[in-house]
Order: structure tokens, then sequence, then C-alpha cells
């Protein structure tokens, strides 16, 4: 599993985090592509996929529901 990268304590305690950490797609040079969402703790979150280059969550409050999902597409795709 994902390494949960470290927050203040005053975000942490506000909001949920759900992330796609960043990797490599050679031997060399920098990472890229991480995701991350943070959503309001008064907001019920789950996680419904994660991948290396989308994160899909459903966020629920008040009896209504939203699906939410962040993709990331790199150069030349």
């Amino acid at each position: 599993m994902n390494t949960l990268p470290s927050f203040n304590d005053s975000i942490s305690a506000k909001f949920n985090v759900v992330f796609s950490e960043a990797h490599r797609n050679q031997t060399r040079g920098r990472f890229s592509s991480g995701l991350i969402l943070f959503c309001s703790k008064r907001f019920k979150l789950v996680t419904i996929n994660i991948e290396k280059n989308w994160i899909f969550v459903k966020i629920s409050f008040n009896n209504m529901s939203l699906i939410v999902g962040g993709l990331h597409l790199g150069p030349g795709t």
C-alpha cells in the first residue's frame, strides 16, 4: 500500500486524503503523475479505485452522492 505523505496536523484534522504515488516512467529523471485528493471530513468518502494515473471516489452528504475522478494525462498521451 502507498505511504501517506506527511501533512501538518491542521490539514489532517480537517481533511481525508486519498492519493496515488508519483512514479518514474524511465530509470532516470524525476517522478511524475502523482495525484492527491483532499475531501472535507464533513463528507463521507469511499474510495472506488486508485491506480497510478487516476483516483475515483464517491463523496456523500445529506442523501446526495457524487462520484469524483482525478486523472493524469502526461505529455504525449
